[in-house]
C-alpha cells in the first residue's frame, strides 16, 4: 500500500480480500455471527492505507472475496450475509442511500475519468460470493490448519479426473446475471457520456489453467 500511494493513483480498487479475519472471526462465522468490524477498523487505521485514502481523496471502490465475506471459499450458504454486507459497505464508506444497501450482494458499476484524451472508464464489479452455489465437491478451506491445502488438492483431483463436469452450480444469482447483461450492453448514452472502455472485475479468477485455485471453472 505504501508503494501504491507513492504512485498517486486517481482511484484505488479493492478486488477482494481487503482483510483476513482472525481465528476468532472465523469461528464466529461458522456459528453464524459476523465480527468483521474490528478487522475493517484495523485496516482503516493502517497508516499506509490512510495514505492511499489521502492521495485518492477517498476514491476507493471495490468488491469482496471470501475473506471479506467472512469465511474461506464460502458462498451463499454463509449465514448472516446482510450484516456482513453492511460491514463491508461501511468499510468503503458507501452512502446510506446507495442501491447496494438494499440489494443482495455488493455488485455495482461506476464511471471514472480515464487518462487525458482517453475518455471515461466504466468499472463493473461482480459479487462472486453472495449468490454462489457450493462447489461440486464442498470446500473445506475454512478448516484449520490444513483446510486450504486440502481444498486446493481436492480441486486438483476434480479437474484431473473430470468430476462434476455436468454440475450446474451458479457463480452469480439470476438477478445479478440479468444486471450484468444490462451493464455490458453498450448504448448510445455510453458514447454520449464519453465511455470508451469497460473493465469487468471478478474477485476469483475467470480464465485460468491452474486446477488448484478457486475459479469460475469450479
Amino acid at each position: 500500500l505504501s508503494n501504491i500511494a507513492t504512485l498517486k493513483p486517481d482511484v484505488f480498487l479493492w478486488t477482494g480480500d481487503s482483510i483476513y479475519p482472525s481465528k476468532e472471526d472465523r469461528k464466529n462465522a461458522a456459528a453464524g455471527i459476523s465480527t468483521l468490524e474490528d478487522s475493517y477498523n484495523q485496516m482503516k487505521d493502517f497508516k499506509p492505507y490512510q495514505k492511499v485514502l489521502e492521495v485518492t481523496e477517498g476514491r476507493v471502490f471495490g468488491t469482496w472475496d471470501d475473506h471479506d465475506y467472512g469465511m474461506n471459499d464460502a458462498g451463499y450458504e454463509l449465514p448472516n450475509k446482510q450484516k456482513r454486507q453492511t460491514d463491508y459497505l461501511n468499510f468503503l464508506d458507501v452512502p446510506i442511500n446507495d442501491i447496494r444497501r438494499n440489494r443482495e450482494g455488493v455488485y455495482h458499476s461506476l464511471v471514472v475519468e480515464g487518462p487525458s484524451d482517453y475518455g471515461k472508464i466504466k468499472l463493473v464489479f461482480m459479487d462472486t460470493r453472495y449468490g454462489r452455489d457450493k462447489h461440486w465437491l464442498p470446500s473445506v478451506g475454512h478448516l484449520r490448519p490444513k483446510g486450504a491445502v486440502i481444498a486446493a488438492f481436492s480441486r486438483f483431483l476434480v479437474k484431473m479426473f473430470a468430476f462434476g463436469y455436468d454440475y450446474a452450480g451458479k457463480v452469480l444469482s439470476d438477478v445479478q446475471w440479468n444486471w450484468l447483461e444490462n451493464e455490458l450492453v453498450r448504448t448510445d448514452s455510453d458514447d454520449e457520456d464519453g465511455i470508451t472502455t469497460t473493465i469487468l472485475i471478478s474477485s476469483i479468477q475467470l480464465l485460468t489453467t491452474n486446477p488448484m485455485v478457486e475459479s469460475w471453472g469450479k
